[in-house]
């Protein structure tokens, strides 16, 4: 197998600012997860970790983007090729530091891919439409 075609190592990131408890009927961590592995087991990706930041404001309130969880996904980089997350705004609350996030990753050779919003950064079409 070549290098271009070596299996991807996933890292995955959960947010919920809000966290009830594990019978939350709203953007679950739980289902979050869920969502973030299938997608990367539909994919062939090896999933390394999915983080998780509980009670952790993304927003300009919060930490934005100097979250826990954030910051372990990014000890991660060195050995991900992608940053999975379940709905785009669980990783940026604003352009801006979506922006960030994604340069910031890029220069970790490490894509961001949204389920959701099927925004996939390890295709030519992805990168192009993030920048929209």
């Amino acid at each position: 197998m070549s290098k271009t075609e070596r299996k991807k190592h996933a890292v995955g990131y959960v947010r919920l600012s809000d966290w009830r408890g594990d019978a939350d009927p709203s953007t679950s961590p739980a289902g979050q997860e869920r969502t973030i592995r299938a997608f990367c087991e539909a994919k062939g990706w090896e999933v390394l970790d999915v983080i998780h930041d509980l009670d952790v404001s993304g927003s300009a309130r919060g930490l934005r983007l100097d979250r826990p969880g954030l910051g372990k996904v990014r000890a991660l980089y060195d050995r991900a090729d992608v940053l999975v997350v379940a709905k785009l705004d669980r990783l940026a609350r604003n352009v801006s530091d979506f922006m960030a996030i994604c340069e910031e990753a890029a220069e970790r050779n490490v894509a961001p891919v949204s389920v959701a919003e099927s925004l996939d950064m390890t295709t030519p079409g992805g990168r192009f439409t993030a920048t929209i």
